[in-house]
């Protein structure tokens, strides 16, 4: 069964369209863009679409990718400081002459406007169960599992692989299982063998953002899938899942159109959430 990711955004974004208007509060959202990436642009489209549509506005800092480490840190600080910007989210990823320095860069983020939980401040406070809002794509699977009826109860029953541990999905989204009290297997580049992991899983969460790594012969009939994957392909947007996977899957999100529109809708939701 297909999971329809865009639905679910749809779902969520009725409910806030009502809290925004409710609240009578001017929200804007700055989005710092820091060079040219594609899958990035397709990512702010949509992130500028969502909020136009829920009322919200969108400010987009596009910098030069030969900016400096100090001059990002120095504008980040300044957009934080703009009490007419609710929330801040700095686009992933940074241009390979940053990636270094992506943790000084992203500890810039003020705590209260960090809605996409990427600051040392903010991924504490979720690793010790102190947050009130998820990382953005661990919110996004959170709700998917819920929508096919999973709760921690029925988690706690399964045989979870995570694929990845990237400071986005995999890793954050391994802390979240951890906190409610749920045991997980983490695959990521040193895993000998993962394909003994995986062919035993109930459940496959992927992040890993390479196109196909995940094959057919890797899963059992009756798998559930979330890949939370995004990479570029041929000039489309490309999940970790290789062709065929969906066909043994019993749920499966697909890439476009799954995780991505529920992700984008959880990032409002704790906009709004911070914004009170």
């Amino acid at each position: 069964m297909i999971i329809d990711g865009k639905k679910i955004a749809e779902e969520i974004k009725q409910t806030l369209k009502e809290k925004v208007s409710q609240s009578g509060k001017r929200l804007c959202l700055a989005v710092v863009q820091v060079g040219k990436n594609d899958v990035s642009e397709r990512f702010i489209k949509m992130k500028k679409k969502f909020a136009e549509e829920i009322g919200v506005e969108t400010d987009v800092i596009k910098l030069p990718e030969s900016i400096s480490k100090e001059d990002l840190k120095t504008k980040i600080k300044t957009i934080c400081a703009d009490k007419n910007i609710s929330g801040v989210i700095v686009q992933l990823p940074l241009p390979e002459s940053l990636r270094q320095a992506q943790k000084e860069i992203l500890d810039n983020i003020s705590s209260e406007k960090d809605i996409d939980m990427l600051s040392s401040f903010s991924q504490k406070n979720f690793k010790e169960g102190n947050s009130v809002i998820l990382p953005p794509v661990t919110g996004a699977v959170k709700v998917i599992l819920e929508k096919i009826g999973l709760n921690a109860k029925d988690l706690a029953l399964k045989n979870i692989v995570i694929f990845g541990r990237g400071s986005l999905v995999g890793k954050p989204v391994a802390t979240w299982f951890e906190n409610i009290g749920v045991k997980t297997v983490v695959i990521d580049k040193q895993t000998i063998n993962p394909k003994e992991k995986t062919i035993a899983a109930d459940i496959i969460i992927s992040g890993v953002g390479a196109p196909g790594i995940i094959t057919s012969d890797m899963v059992k009939e009756g798998v559930t899938i979330v890949d939370a994957g995004t990479s570029e392909q041929g000039g489309k947007l490309a999940g970790d899942m290789a062709p065929g996977v969906e066909e043994k899957a019993y749920f499966f999100t697909p890439v476009p159109g799954g995780v991505g529109p529920v992700t984008v809708a959880v990032l409002f939701e704790n906009l709004a959430y911070l914004s009170k």
